[in-house]
């Protein structure tokens, strides 16, 4: 399958994600890129249980739903949201990185 992949990370990078979006076909409205370690979460936004994260590819992320590619150059510390597929991402420093 050929897709759009413009992330500067290794397609096969291990990213964190939920059960319930690649299970359920629930939405990606919440992604992070952390400061600490430069990790990547792609979250429904709503909350969540240790037992529901999973541990995938980025380019299955990316596959899944090609939309968060908008996301490439996130920089680390900050997160995205947005209120559907197909929104406006909203762009944010997360709090404790300020």
């Amino acid at each position: 399958m050929k897709f759009d992949f413009k992330f500067n990370e290794e397609k096969r990078v291990a990213v964190f994600t939920l059960k319930q979006i690649f299970k359920e076909n629930k939405p990606i409205l919440y992604v992070c890129h952390e400061v600490e370690d430069g990790a990547w979460q792609f979250l429904t936004g709503e909350p969540i249980e240790e037992k529901d994260i999973i541990i995938v590819a980025l380019e299955e992320v990316i596959i899944h739903d090609p939309t968060v590619n908008e996301l490439y150059d996130l920089p680390m510390g900050y997160y995205a949201e947005r209120k559907f597929v197909g929104d406006k991402w909203l762009k944010s420093v997360k709090e404790n990185n300020k």
